[in-house]
């Protein structure tokens, strides 16, 4: 993990700047149907907003993300 995830306020400005709400997550995810034999990968993660929601609901999930 960067540095930059480290620092608390650079992750708050993140979230307010680039953060989902539920309810977009829950609009995302309910065409795919996901159920706990699926293995979920989400590319352009972030700080994993969207696989922290639903890592309880599949097998295995992995988040891929290019960061400076």
């Amino acid at each position: 993990m960067p540095e930059t995830w480290k620092n608390e306020d650079y992750v708050k400005r993140y979230n307010k700047l680039y953060g989902i709400t539920e309810e977009q997550v829950k609009r995302y995810l309910a065409p795919l149907k996901l159920n706990n034999s699926d293995v979920a990968i989400e590319f352009g993660c972030g700080n994993c907003g969207i696989i922290a929601r639903i890592a309880d609901s599949v097998k295995t999930i992995v988040g891929v993300d290019l960061s400076k």
